[in-house]
């Protein structure tokens, strides 16, 4: 007994990074890295129906449940995105970078510019500079720490607490919501911004034209409603649905824990992504409708990893998480929402004592202060 104890404990230690690689091994070994063809080929005629019921409404003056199921479409689709962004597809750069295209034209967000923002978020998960999905200053801060200026190293820019910062952080969890509602417009800015000044990883001339498809069809769409005032309710009603996948997304790392700067040196990979993610937890028959977001741990830490096998890697990454005393955070999809307005009111009822003590200093700064300690 004795022996073996010594000879166990002559066994070098497994590191994070030897486990992480054990669980992919065990992926691969099951097929999981396996894209269904089968799986997609459902998913793009279940969108294909979503759309032709979309236009079919739409054509028939009836705009609400129409704008509705084109949002529901533009959510889909962009999933897809998202997978073929991964390369988690075709498992080819080339053919999921067609994919992007398609996409593309479909919903209007370019692939250049979901791949220079996203890649750089699963390199450094909720740090406060370096991280630009959860910069959204002067709209959004979800921690204090954006109180003072941090220098965005993804936009070479300083972050400021201005006066609209003061103004908006406050109430941002009641503004929140509606803010994604309308966050659509601005990733249109964003991929035409990344097209003329930024790198482009597919190619320009074809994503440009896929940018003008987009805006192309929605354009006929609109000019099949009768009406200046349905052809609005349109417009806003199927952007505002589209609020959904945004929710979605803010979901996964909003409430958790961040860091200033790169992780450190002592921190393995796992526990910068786990710790700054999060899952929740919905039955198998709705997993069509996050689209795999609700397994995001897993993806962070398989990126490439296809999103129809993300419950079956869970199974794997739930007791490689327990080994390496890691939490593996997966709430209902209420709680997540719960979670993330709460992190934000936090956040809210910190900027109003800042703006409080920073309104109590510029008045001991001020020439009154000055005079009534003097009269004192």
């Amino acid at each position: 007994m004795i022996d073996r104890e010594a000879q166990q404990s002559r066994q070098p230690k497994l590191t994070a990074a030897d486990r992480l690689k054990s669980v992919q091994n065990a992926l691969l070994a099951q097929g999981l890295f396996h894209t269904s063809t089968a799986f997609y080929i459902r998913l793009a005629a279940c969108c294909a129906a979503c759309l032709a019921w979309s236009i079919w409404c739409i054509l028939q003056q009836h705009v609400v449940p129409g704008a509705l199921l084109l949002g529901l479409f533009w959510q889909q689709v962009a999933f897809v995105g998202h997978d073929a962004g991964h390369n988690a597809v075709t498992h080819s750069s080339k053919y999921d970078g067609y994919i992007g295209l398609v996409v593309n034209a479909c919903i209007g967000i370019g692939p250049s510019w979901w791949k220079a923002t996203h890649n750089v978020h699963h390199l450094v998960v909720n740090s406060l500079d370096c991280d630009p999905d959860i910069q959204f200053m002067p709209l959004l801060a979800i921690s204090p720490r954006f109180f003072k200026p941090v220098f965005s190293r993804y936009h070479n820019a300083v972050l400021h607490f201005d006066a609209a910062a003061s103004r908006l952080i406050p109430y941002q969890h009641f503004t929140f919501i509606p803010l994604l509602m309308v966050a659509k417009y601005g990733l249109y800015l964003q991929s035409m911004k990344q097209l003329m000044q930024g790198r482009c990883y597919i190619n320009r001339p074809w994503e440009t034209c896929t940018q003008i498809v987009f805006f192309a069809w929605n354009g006929v769409l609109l000019g099949c409603v009768q009406g200046w005032v349905p052809r609005l309710q349109l417009l806003l009603i199927s952007h505002a649905a589209f609020f959904v996948l945004h929710l979605q997304i803010c979901l996964s790392h909003f409430s958790q824990p961040t860091f200033e700067g790169l992780p450190e040196e002592d921190q393995d990979w796992v526990t910068t992504q786990v710790s700054g993610t999060m899952n929740w937890s919905c039955p198998v028959w709705l997993d069509w409708f996050h689209g795999g977001l609700q397994f995001q741990i897993e993806h962070h830490l398989f990126p490439a990893l296809p999103r129809h096998n993300l419950r079956k890697a869970s199974l794997l990454v739930q007791p490689l998480c327990r080994d390496l005393g890691l939490h593996y955070h997966s709430p209902s999809f209420f709680g997540a929402i719960q979670q993330t307005l709460a992190t934000l009111r936090t956040s809210a009822l910190a900027a109003r004592r800042f703006n409080a003590s920073r309104s109590f200093q510029a008045f001991t700064d001020s020439k009154a202060w000055e005079l009534i300690t003097t009269a004192g």
